[in-house]
Order: C-alpha cells, then structure tokens, then sequence
C-alpha cells in the first residue's frame, strides 16, 4: 500500500487533477446551477383562532399569492413544484391596524428562495357582534288571478360577527324568495346574506346562522256579490221602494281550495225599527276564517223610504164612456153627477205624475134595455198604473142609469119645443 503512494507520485496528482477538472466539467454542464421562477405560491394565515380570543380579526389581506424565484442545481430545481413550497405567515404577535408580516418559507431541497415580497400586509381590526332582524324580500309576482298571501320565516333574528367597520355598514339580514308565475304555496330553507343600506351584499361578514325555514301562501282572487242583510220596521204610511249596496261586488282572496265554495258575503246584520226616511249605512263584511278582501273599502247600503200618498182624481161627467148601449136607446144622465171621483193610493213620488188624463170611467151597458139600472163603472187605465197603485176606488157610488127610447126622447123633446 505504501508502495502505491511512493511510486509515480507526478502521474498519480495529475490524474487526480484530471479527475476533479472533469467533475468540475460534468456538474457545470450536466447539472448547471439555474433559476426558475414559481408564480403564485399561496400564503397561509396561521394564529387566526388565537387572535379571534383576543377580541381580533382579519379585516383585509393585500394579497395572500406570492411569486417564489428558485436558484439552484438542475436536478433539484426542476423537481420543485408549487406544493412543494410552503409560506406561512404567524399573527400571533400583531394587533389592531396595518401589520407588515413576515413570510416564513419552507422548503425541503437545497435551493435558495427570493420571494416577491418579504412581508404580507394583514390589517387586524376588533370584533363586534350585534344582533339583526330578518327580512324576507319577495322577487317576482305570482300568475294573474293570485296573489300574495301570508308568509312566515325562522329565525326572525340573528347574531352578525365581524370587523367592527364591516358590521357597522350592515343595514339588514335577509334572504330572497322567487314567486315568480307561482300558483301553489311555498316552503323554502334559503341562505341569510348581509345587506348595506343600498341593497349591496357585504362580505367579510359572520352570519352566525346561515339560513332561514320559510313559507309562503300563494293565495288566489275571486269576485262574489254582497247580500245585504237587513231586517228593518218601517213607521206607518211609509214603504221601502229599493235597497242597495255599493259596491255590490267585491273581490275576496284566500287559499283556492276555501274560496271554491264561496259565491255570497253576507254584510252584518242592520235593524232599524220606525224608519220613515231614506239611510245610508257604512256596515261590515261577514267574511269565513282566513278570507280577506282585497281593497280596504267601505261598503254601503243604502234604504230607500218613500211616504204613501192618496189623491183624489175627478173625472167630469162629459168623459164617461157608455159602452155597448143597444140601438135606437138613449141615456138620461141627469142622475149621474157631474164629476166622479177617483180616489188613488200610491207612493208620493208617483202619485204626482197622475192626472185625469190618465184613467177613464166606463159604464157596461150590454144587453140592458128601457129602464132605470144601479150600475158600478169601470176604472180603467193602464197596467203600468195598475201595478204601482195600492188602492184605486170610487168615491162616488150608486149610480143611478136611466135608458129611453131614442124615438120616445126625440118626441118628448119635440112636444117641449112646440109648447115653449
């Protein structure tokens, strides 16, 4: 052995020399020392919990992706991977305000690492909590002939957490419910987001319930009259001529399957006793359980009262109608006196329009010969008259009908003639 390093020592170093130069040749050229660059690397937060004890939280990060520029030998450099690069950033030591963070990195090759930043920018804010009503924001409208019914959600009220310059800008909590073209009711579990006073959804806020259980009736329209229910004592000489409800239609709404059966609502019951005039009343609507009305209007009756009259219509004596007297007869109407009274009931406003014009007094004289009759006329008139007087009578009664021979009278009045 000792003999191997005494021997040919000059060739034996350049060999050696040789060997490293081309060691030196291999690795510089095989396996050269590079650079590469690695972009966004992501950052992790570490101490968020422990920060959240003491009252903090995040309130914003610059940016949490970070460019890693990697130098080192070939076979190592090429072989690393995004994952393989781990930055971490510690908050465990930082409070309120702005904080610069150092970046932490790690990595399992030799190889250096330059990052683009040394530092993440971490603003640390205090938490609030406050609590907030719901509210439930119905979209859209349902199909023509239904509308909106009664809706019910829970919670009504929960707890918001956060930095205190996000929460203080929450104005409402609340979720949205699409109705659009709906017939049918609705049950829904929907997703609670935090709103400005403008409407605009805030992030970075902790809904410390994340969805409300809601419902929602999607009631239908439809239009029934109102029967006015009235029982009413009219005073003496006086008569109800209309009763009237205004309006005397009404749209009704609730759920299909209980207004189906429904085609009348009756109004409360009105009594009135001795009424001698015309009212007008403002009553309420008997309306079946879960059944309201679409329109907050006032629904009137009105009762019109018109006082009974009486008239008394003359009739002279020229107007009688004898009807049917025989050939060659003639009337002596010295015993008919020379008016006749009509005596008509009816209500005031229509008895005024009546004259003598409008009824006439017949005599039947058929099949009566030469001779003194009692006979009772005839009123006559028309049937719309007739229908709306109460009473028509003669006041005059007894009529006494003298019948003569038409020749007898001629000569009787002749023999008068010569004599005078």
């Amino acid at each position: 052995m000792s003999n191997f390093f005494s021997q040919n020592t000059t060739a034996k170093i350049i060999s050696v020399l040789f060997a490293l130069v081309m060691w030196i040749y291999v690795m510089g050229e095989i396996n050269p020392i590079i650079t590469i660059e690695i972009a966004n690397v992501p950052v992790t937060i570490l101490s968020e919990e422990l920060i959240r004890e003491r009252g903090l939280v995040i309130k914003n990060v610059d940016n949490t992706k970070i460019n890693a520029r990697l130098r080192g030998r070939l076979d190592y450099v090429t072989n690393i991977t995004k994952e393989d690069i781990i930055l971490t950033v510690n908050l465990r030591d930082f409070n309120t305000g702005r904080n610069n963070v150092p970046i932490i990195t790690n990595i399992a090759s030799d190889v250096e690492v330059k990052l683009s930043s040394e530092t993440l920018m971490v603003e640390l804010e205090e938490i609030i909590r406050v609590q907030k009503e719901v509210k439930l924001e119905i979209v859209g409208e349902p199909k023509e002939n239904y509308v909106l019914g009664i809706s019910k959600f829970t919670p009504t009220v929960v707890w918001i957490e956060g930095p205190e310059s996000y929460v203080v800008r929450v104005d409402s909590v609340g979720a949205r419910l699409e109705v659009e073209n709906m017939t049918t009711n609705i049950t829904a579990t929907l997703p609670l987001k935090a709103y400005d006073i403008r409407g605009v959804e805030i992030s970075g806020v902790d809904i410390k319930t994340n969805n409300i259980e809601a419902s929602l009736m999607i009631d239908s329209r439809k239009m029934v009259r109102i029967i006015p229910n009235i029982e009413v004592k009219i005073a003496d000489g006086f008569e109800i001529t209309n009763i009237s409800v205004t309006p005397n239609e009404i749209t009704i709404i609730g759920q299909p399957d209980v207004l189906s059966d429904i085609f009348t609502i009756p109004t409360r019951l009105v009594e009135r006793e001795g009424l001698n005039s015309s009212v007008e009343l403002i009553v309420t609507l008997v309306l079946p359980d879960n059944v309201y009305t679409e329109a907050d209007e006032n629904t009137r009756i009105s009762i019109e009262v018109e006082k009974i009259a009486e008239k008394i219509i003359i009739v002279a004596r020229e107007k009688i109608v004898f009807n049917k007297l025989g050939a060659d007869l003639v009337i002596d109407k010295t015993g008919i006196p020379e008016i006749i009274e009509i005596r008509v009931v009816a209500l005031e406003s229509f008895i005024e329009t009546l004259s003598a014009d409008d009824f006439a007094v017949i005599f039947n004289l058929e099949e009566l010969g030469i001779g003194e009759y009692i006979i009772e006329p005839i009123i006559k008139t028309t049937f719309f008259i007739e229908q709306n007087t109460k009473e028509l009578s003669l006041i005059t009664e007894g009529f006494s009908i003298i019948i003569e021979s038409a020749a007898e009278k001629s000569e009787e009045s002749e023999n008068s003639e010569n004599e005078i």
